[in-house]
Order: C-alpha cells, then structure tokens, then sequence
C-alpha cells in the first residue's frame, strides 16, 4: 500500500510539471508573437508615414520641374522674340537707307525729265522763230543747254531676300534643359543583407552611364572581395542587377551629327600668312589642324613635344612618354568652333576626333586607316559613336537650289 501511494504522489507532480511546461512555452510563444506583431505594425505605420511624406515631397518636385521647364521655354521664347523683334528692326533701317538712294535718284530722273521737256518747248518756239542771225544763236544756245543736261548711268538696284533656316524638333529640344526621374523599385533585401550591394544599387536610376556604375562596382570589388563567402565579381546577383543596368541605360552616342569640317578649313585658311599672325591665332590654327589631321584625342595632343619631334622629311613623329590629361588645347579647339558660330555647348573639343574620321570616311578613306589613324581596335566604336553626317547637310543642299 506504502508503494502504491508514493506512485501515485509521483506521477502526479509530473503532470503539474508537464503542464507547468507547457503554460510556460505557450507564455513565451504568446509573447513573441506580440512582439513580433508590434514590431511590424510599427514598421508598417513608419512606412506608410514615409510613403506619404515621399508623395508629397515628389508632388513638389514635380510642380517645380513642371515650373523650371516653363520658365525655361518663357525665357527662349523671349529671347528668340527678340532676335526677330532686332532683325526686323535692322532690316526696316537698311532697307530705309536703300530706299532713301532711290528716292534720290528718283528725285534726280524727275528733274533731267523736267529741264528735258522745257528744252523741247524751246525747241519749238525756236521752230516757229523767222529765219535770222539771231535765231542761229539761239539754236547754239539751246545746243549747249543740252549737252548739260546729263543723265546718270542706272546703278545695281538692291534687293532682298530671305534664306529660311531648317530647323528640326531635336534642335529645339537641345535649348532645353533635361529632366530624370528615378525609378522607384521595392526593397527586395534588409539593410544587413546588402552588404557592398547597396552602394550600387543607391546609384540605380540616378542617370548615371552603365560604364560609370561598373567602374564603381570594379573599385567596389576589389575592396570588399573578402567581406563574404561570395566574390563580388562571381555574384550572380549582382551580375543580373548589371545587366538589367545596360538593357535600361544602355552606353549612348553623344552626338547624332557633327559639323562639316571643311567650313573649319575654309575659316583657318583666312589665318595667312603665318609671320604675320598674332601668337594666339598661330596657335588655334596649329591646334585646329592637329586635332583635325590627327583624329587624336585633346589630352595626347597635350603630351606633344618638341624634343620628342623625329622629323622623317615627308612626316614627322611625336613620342608620347607621360600620362594624358585635359589642358589647354580644349579651351583652343573649342574657341576655334566659338569664332564660327558653332553652338560649343552641344559641341566639345573631343568632336574634333569625330568630325574629322567622319569627313576622313566620307571621303573614301579606308576604314584600316581610320581605326589605324584613331587608335581603335573595334570598328563598332567608330560606327556607333564617331561616324556621323553632318549637321543638316541634306536639307542645306535642298534648300540652297531656291536661291
């Protein structure tokens, strides 16, 4: 019976145990399921509050776009409102000096017309007069008034015309500035997930080039190669993210069309003869002729020389021994395009490099030369980013057959 009892005291704690256990257990999950349910809802509300506040705040930027863009296209119109109001004006004050010449000369027939018709009269009242020693000196009279009686030679008469400009949407498009908006794409990964990702991604949409993007990935990779278990470089994550980088903002041409080089030659022709030009033209001239001979880039004309000159009789050779970088020759080479009346803000120096293979192909040159000439490997660099036509060259040439 003893036995029996201490059974029976024994099994009962282990049921008060169990059940101790499992309050216990269902205590702590209750628990941190409420705090996991907090610790969301907070973060819900926090993302609603930032949600909002980001639709607000692109709700004014793109009230103040909409207002930098109006502005903009008031202040062109101004300006181009005026360029008409002072042509129209210039052409209504030098046709009034011709037409003042004409009024002259006008005034001027009118009266050789009159004195010609009082002669005449003369003429016949003379007719009418008895023959006598009298009447012949009279006739001499009349002869000599006469012979004075000039009549001015007719000059060229002015004329005007109008030689209307082609102008396409594209070039009203380049008088305004640029806008971008940034794609918005949900956060697919944690902060403490992204690691190295998040500086890429951070520059996502924000127009920058895909080649600047994997310069900054590359310097990236070589930093934090070892912060994972993962190189950077093998990631095919982020090799994905960098495709999906080129298919949207794929590398593009800067220009569509350049400008024709022989109106470059044809100005520098005027810088003659060489002694008696000022040092600054003798440079933009030599400069202008480099680049555009050349087809080099402006920093290696930089590095040229004169104790690095072999000089080979037909030609001469320049050796390069030091690092390129921009300096003066852009600031030459774009004042060069400034003096005719090339826009410089659509134009840089570097479109020499194009200008002048594009003219160079054009003009038969075998496309080895170019690529030899250039410094190109890949003829696909020259066809999508250097070969161009030039500026309106179809339309000039139309357009010039009315004249």
């Amino acid at each position: 019976m003893q036995c029996t009892g201490m059974y029976q005291l024994c099994d009962r704690k282990s049921q008060r145990s169990y059940i101790f256990q499992i309050c216990r257990c269902s205590c702590e999950i209750t628990s941190g399921n409420e705090t996991k349910i907090r610790a969301k809802t907070n973060e819900a509300n926090q993302n609603i509050k930032k949600i909002e506040e980001s639709l607000k705040s692109f709700d004014n930027s793109v009230e103040s776009v909409i207002k930098a863009i109006t502005d903009e296209g008031s202040m062109i119109k101004c300006m181009v409102d005026k360029a008409v109001a002072q042509m129209i004006t210039l052409v209504k004050e030098q046709s009034k000096k011709e037409k003042d010449k004409l009024m002259n000369m006008l005034s001027s027939a009118k009266s050789v017309l009159v004195a010609g018709q009082a002669l005449d009269r003369k003429r016949n009242e003379l007719d009418k007069t008895r023959q006598d020693e009298s009447l012949v000196q009279k006739i001499n009279n009349l002869k000599e008034e006469i012979s004075k009686l000039t009549i001015k030679s007719l000059p060229e008469f002015p004329n005007i015309s109008f030689k209307r400009k082609s102008v396409a949407e594209d070039d009203i498009r380049q008088l305004i500035g640029t806008y971008n908006i940034s794609n918005g794409a949900p956060v697919l990964e944690k902060e403490e997930q992204r690691h190295e990702r998040s500086y890429i991604c951070s520059n996502c949409g924000c127009g920058k080039s895909y080649s600047v993007i994997n310069t900054h990935k590359s310097a990236i990779s070589q930093t934090l190669s070892l912060c994972d278990n993962e190189m950077i470089s093998c990631s095919t994550v982020i090799s994905r993210f960098m495709k999906g980088i080129y298919v949207n903002n794929p590398p593009k041409p800067k220009y569509t069309f350049t400008w024709d080089v022989s109106i470059v030659l044809r100005f520098l022709k005027t810088f003659w003869p060489l002694e008696e030009l000022s040092l600054k033209n003798l440079t933009l001239k030599l400069v202008a002729l480099l680049a555009l001979s050349t087809a080099q880039r402006v920093q290696t004309l930089n590095c040229l020389k004169l104790s690095l000159l072999t000089d080979f009789g037909d030609y001469v050779v320049f050796t390069i021994d030091e690092l390129t970088k921009t300096s003066k020759p852009a600031r030459w080479l774009k004042e060069v395009l400034k003096l005719l009346g090339i826009n410089t803000g659509i134009f840089s120096a570097h479109s020499y490099r194009g200008a002048s293979t594009s003219c160079a192909f054009s003009s038969g040159v075998s496309l080895k030369d170019i690529l030899t000439t250039a410094n190109w490997t890949n003829a696909n660099t020259f066809y999508k980013f250097y070969n161009r036509d030039l500026q309106c060259s179809f339309s000039n040439e139309v357009l010039s057959t009315m004249d």
